[in-house]
């Protein structure tokens, strides 16, 4: 599979899951689990996964 399809899925369940639960221990929890997510695909292959998730989790953390 292309590596943008995981990249919007992880984004849309990352959104959701900041606006249905607002508490600082989930919200670091899930922040932990997409950046373990990514590196395991920038280890299958997808070459600077690591770099995207970093500048889009912070984009994201702007927004809420």
């Amino acid at each position: 599979m292309n590596f943008l399809n995981y990249y919007y899925v992880y984004v849309e369940y990352f959104i959701f899951f900041f606006v249905h639960n607002k508490i600082l221990i989930q919200q670091k929890v899930m922040l932990v689990v997409m950046f373990q997510i990514f590196q395991f695909l920038e280890i299958e292959g997808h070459l600077g996964a690591k770099e995207l998730t970093i500048t889009s989790l912070s984009q994201e953390s702007k927004i809420f």
